[in-house]
């Protein structure tokens, strides 16, 4: 039998928002759940909603879900032409990558901007619920740590007073040149500046409360 739309599930529209969500998914719980509700088919009710709330309330599952419904769009085409599986990949031929990979640090040879923005690691948090709660749902203020940037330096990682100069080991490139001999003869690989780790400067009096990152953790309240 087909799946229902997890929307219709819920009782809700495409639009709704994470709040409405959870609203509709608590009601509903509570109305089919097993130790309340005693009808038949008041238990494959409650997975039906357990199971659209799992995938729209996170806000990646749900974006897949909007785009490709039920449907996996992991499950590609296994081993098509002749049984080949693991040669080709979305970008291009991965034999040639692994060559690549081998004698141009990855990415065909491509640099990534050492200044470019960097995703941050998922935040986690730990909590210790009843039954009930973990049914029902549980609203608490809990403290998350997060990186900001150090108030005392602005981010520069310097010392008040005094300012990051031009890494002497680069030149202030943010990266170096490394020869290599290879198959196909002599390569000049670019690689990141150890020394700098691609910033391209060199902070010689660190900020005293940062230690020369530019960045500090503080804990954050968030409702939950």
């Amino acid at each position: 039998m087909a799946k229902r739309d997890y929307y219709e599930v819920l009782g809700v529209s495409k639009s709704a928002t994470a709040d409405e969500i959870k609203k509709a998914y608590r009601k509903l719980s509570k109305q089919y759940h097993p130790d309340i509700n005693k009808e038949e088919g008041a238990d494959e009710k409650f997975k039906e909603i357990s199971e659209a709330y799992e995938v729209l309330s996170d806000e990646n599952k749900r974006a897949q879900y909007d785009q490709y419904g039920h449907v996996d769009p992991n499950q590609g085409f296994g081993g098509g032409a002749g049984g080949f599986s693991g040669g080709f990949s979305s970008g291009g031929f991965s034999g040639f990558e692994d060559i690549f990979d081998t004698f141009f640090g990855g990415g065909g040879g491509r640099q990534r901007d050492p200044n470019a923005p960097r995703q941050g690691n998922d935040l986690q948090y730990t909590m210790q619920l009843k039954f009930k709660e973990a049914v029902f749902g549980k609203e608490a203020e809990i403290e998350i740590p997060r990186e900001e940037n150090c108030e005392t330096c602005h981010g520069s990682g310097a010392k008040p007073g005094t300012h990051p100069e031009k890494c002497s080991h680069c030149g202030g490139k943010g990266s170096i040149n490394v020869e290599q001999n290879t198959p196909f003869g002599r390569i000049v690989n670019k690689q990141t500046c150890s020394y700098c780790h691609g910033t391209g400067k060199e902070i010689k009096e660190k900020c005293p409360t940062c230690h020369g990152s530019g960045r500090v953790t503080k804990n954050k309240k968030n409702q939950t």
